[in-house]
């Protein structure tokens, strides 16, 4: 292994050990994760792919799931599988991504500044810290990319079978994926060698082998529910709103919010003016490229990142302003970072490698910018460590002190079970609960569900129904008070983080 190989090893198990770290109370739970982790333990006992309340799972693509169904099947349990899938995804798309750019760089400094940028990243790393599919869905964004970057020197259909069915695994483990799918047809038709119909061959060829898997899991959701990607309610927040979020994560990264003080101002000042100047001593470099400089081999690298930051964003911005999703946050944006390093990283080594005279300068501003960003960064990630290793979600040290949970465990209450944190009774005590009265649809305040009348005709059926309601309230779920108010409860257990109602 030469010493380039061995390095990067190193820096892939240095972040499967922060991931390790941050995870030794077990991975971080949230509601997603508790339908992601019963998905695939309903698929590895043969019931189908169904999340905790029985229904089939459609709002998300069924890769991650189904990945951890095959784990339990060998004897892991799904919670423990996705621990082990974080940390393996977590390094492999760090070396994955350092790979292509010690691949495409002339310059191995520059390169291992941007594999410092993903090493150190604490978005990343708490992204990577949840039983969530986005890192795989980082992995296969950025393999399906280097492929792509490979098929204009190596225009084989093995290449580009590669890269599409990392595009179709993308597709299968979010659905925003469809956007790798977008990026690798247009980088085909645009960028490839050939004449015309050879592109056009090419990039339909792809864009059917990377769609297919996913128009079937879409048939097999519109046959079972009528729906392709489950109930989606219109959304919250306007188109300027979404815009504005992307452009605050998309600064925060550029300019790590590492806490307060004067030191954080005159830090970020500092890395603006070295930016800046760098910015305008690259431009100045790369009037030169062409006069004699090296062949541009890591432009189309650049191009296959920049489609699929350009089509993400797109399909990002349009699904939160047009349905109810979370409101835009690090872990909807953190698959935009590793393209958007791979792209900087690559921008800064095409500028260093031109031909004008101010190489020398600019590469000492760009190793001052990198340093003060570092300085910026390292103490965001050890926060991220230390709050991910006291337990995140579910296994937070709030919820294994809850008084509330214990009484569910010491005695459970019979009948249909509503608590306005259902995977969290389902995952914590084993009741299957389910969704208790909401005042509006998630994130979506204009659509108003009658939750009241179902649960009223169960009891009055004769089912016995108890109500288990967490004092943390969301917003978009009744508060105990409206619920003691709109149906016939009485009391049956009252503790320090919620209530359990009887109905009568």
């Amino acid at each position: 292994m030469s010493s380039g190989r061995a390095r990067l090893a190193a820096a892939a198990a240095g972040a499967a050990a922060l991931v390790l770290i941050a995870t030794w109370r077990g991975i971080g739970l949230s509601p997603d994760s508790i339908s992601y982790l019963s998905a695939g333990r309903s698929m590895a006992s043969g019931g189908g792919l169904r999340v905790w309340h029985g229904a089939p799972l459609t709002d998300w693509p069924p890769l991650y799931p189904a990945l951890l169904a095959l784990l339990a099947r060998i004897g892991l349990d799904p919670a423990h599988a996705a621990r082990g899938v974080a940390v393996v995804v977590h390094a492999a798309t760090l070396g994955v991504a350092g790979a292509w750019l010690l691949t495409r760089s002339r310059s191995a400094p520059v390169a291992w500044a941007g594999i410092a940028a993903l090493a150190v990243a604490p978005h990343l790393l708490w992204v990577s810290s949840w039983a969530w599919s986005e890192s795989l869905f980082m992995l296969f964004t950025v393999g399906c990319l280097a492929c792509l970057d490979v098929t204009v020197r190596r225009p084989d259909r093995r290449w580009i079978a590669a890269a599409a069915a990392l595009a179709a695994g993308a597709a299968l483990t979010r659905y925003v994926g469809v956007s790798v799918i977008g990026a690798g047809g247009l980088f085909l038709l645009l960028r490839t060698r050939g004449d015309l119909r050879r592109r056009v061959a090419r990039a339909i060829g792809f864009t059917l082998v990377a769609t297919g898997p996913l128009a079937l899991w879409l048939l097999r959701n519109h046959t079972l529910t009528g729906t392709i990607t489950g109930e989606r309610a219109p959304g919250q927040w306007g188109l300027g709103f979404n815009l504005s979020r992307v452009l605050l994560y998309l600064s925060s990264w550029v300019l790590p919010p590492a806490g307060e003080g004067a030191w954080i101002g005159v830090a970020h000042g500092a890395l603006l003016l070295l930016l800046g100047a760098a910015l305008w001593l690259g431009a100045r470099q790369l009037r030169s490229v062409g006069e004699g400089g090296d062949e541009p081999r890591d432009l189309e690298a650049m191009v296959a990142c920049g489609l699929f930051l350009a089509g993400y964003v797109a399909l990002l911005v349009w699904s939160a302003t047009t349905v109810a999703l979370d409101v835009l946050n690090h872990r909807l944006m953190a698959p935009l970072y590793p393209p958007l390093v791979i792209l900087a990283t690559l921008a800064a080594d095409r500028a260093l490698s031109a031909t004008a005279g101010d190489r020398a300068v600019l590469r000492r501003t760009l190793a001052g910018a990198a340093a003060v960003w570092l300085l910026l960064t390292v103490p965001l990630t050890a926060q991220v460590l230390g709050q991910a290793a006291a337990g995140l979600g579910y296994r937070s040290p709030a919820w294994r002190s809850s008084e509330l949970v214990a009484h569910l465990r010491n005695d459970p209450p019979r009948g249909a079970v509503y608590s306005n944190d259902a995977p969290g009774v389902y995952y914590l005590t084993g009741i299957p609960a389910r969704w208790g009265p909401r005042r509006h649809v998630y994130n979506s305040p204009q659509t108003i569900p009658d939750d009241i009348t179902p649960i009223r005709e169960a009891r009055a059926e004769g089912t016995a129904i108890a109500l288990v309601w967490f004092r943390h309230v969301p917003p978009y779920f009744m508060a105990a008070t409206e619920v003691e108010s709109r149906l016939d409860v009485e009391s049956v257990a009252r503790t320090a983080d919620g209530f359990l109602y009887r109905m009568r």
